[in-house]
């Protein structure tokens, strides 16, 4: 998200100085001093554009209000991120976003598949910083930091009447009445101004209540417990498998909570031959009642039936495997 801050910040690049106006026009001073004090001193707007830094390129709809919540929607190549920011965190909406955030272990590779379409949060995601706009010493620093700017009075922008002011890098559109607002923000054509280019930000919806809420339920990636069972098999007893059925015991551990899955996890134990790989029989437990976060439990089960029965009476070494299934991360 700094990425898109900063982009819009690249194109306040206008000058200060007074140049020729009709009767009763604003100065150009005036119209960025006004512009700039319409945004520090908005109760929310609305930033929506694009723009390309290096081979990517950004689509974004930023809704903000001055209590510091947002909600925003970035598209990046393909991929595209909706987060809300409220009360200093922020939540990310589905799994594409997950991914970018969770461990590298097997349970935090499965939690994108749990997130699914869900809100979460997570203390690793960096607030969205608007100061670039919301600062006043911040935002009169970017306005007011050229000498050399043109100006053309009377361009309509989304029906309404601009004043478009530009230098060599940037161009930018201020309302020609009081209140005066920045409407439009654009680089110059063909021009890459920190890597930035192709930027066109539209500023709207000036003081708008955006009504922006807390998503609720929502999961907590620093938080296992929040997320559906996922068990992982801690230990394997074969103690008791010594004779047709084969007695087989699995000890497992829930790596997350209690809560949010479709049905129980199960275990399959499979035992093969190991002199020519061949599945000698299987057996399901079931995984019930759910264990707390980090908790352990064991659970057991017989493998028998015509092959099985044939290996232990011709003799033999086989091994089993035990595998999991968690519900929730399929």
């Amino acid at each position: 998200m700094r990425k898109v801050l900063i982009a819009a910040a690249v194109g306040f690049t206008a000058a200060a100085c007074s140049l020729p106006f009709g009767i009763g026009q604003a100065s150009t001073a005036q119209l960025l001093n006004g512009a700039a004090d319409s945004l520090t001193k908005a109760s929310g707007f609305e930033v929506n554009g694009k723009f390309t830094s290096g081979s990517d390129s950004y689509q974004l709809d930023i809704q903000y209000q001055s209590s510091g919540s947002a909600h925003a929607t970035v598209t990046v190549g393909t991929t595209k991120v909706e987060l809300i920011q409220s009360g200093g965190k922020l939540y990310y909406h589905g799994k594409d976003a997950a991914s970018g955030f969770v461990g590298s272990d097997a349970f935090g590779q499965a939690e994108p598949a749990a997130i699914g379409d869900k809100w979460f949060t997570t203390s690793k995601a960096t607030p969205i910083d608007m100061s670039d706009f919301t600062n006043p010493s911040k935002v009169k620093a970017n306005f007011l930091n050229t000498v050399s700017v043109s100006r053309k009075d009377d361009v309509t922008v989304n029906g309404v009447n601009t004043a478009e002011l530009s230098d060599s890098d940037s161009i930018i559109n201020i309302t020609e009445s009081s209140p005066y607002q920045l409407v439009r923000l654009r680089t110059q054509p063909g021009k890459t101004s920190s890597d930035l280019k192709d930027m066109d930000l539209g500023f709207s919806n000036y003081n708008k209540d955006f009504n922006i809420s807390v998503p609720t339920d929502a999961l907590n990636l620093d938080d296992p417990s929040t997320f559906p069972p996922f068990y992982q098999v801690a230990a394997i007893n074969l103690s008791r498998c010594n004779g047709d059925p084969c007695n087989v015991s699995a000890t497992v551990q829930n790596e997350a909570g209690t809560k949010g899955a479709s049905s129980p996890s199960t275990v399959t134990f499979t035992a093969t031959n190991d002199a020519d790989s061949s599945v000698l029989g299987t057996c399901k437990a079931t995984i019930s009642p759910d264990v707390a976060n980090a908790a352990k439990a064991t659970l057991s089960c017989s493998i028998t039936g015509g092959a099985w029965t044939a290996f232990v009476q011709n003799g033999g070494k086989f091994h089993v495997k035990a595998e999991p299934d968690n519900p929730a991360y399929d």
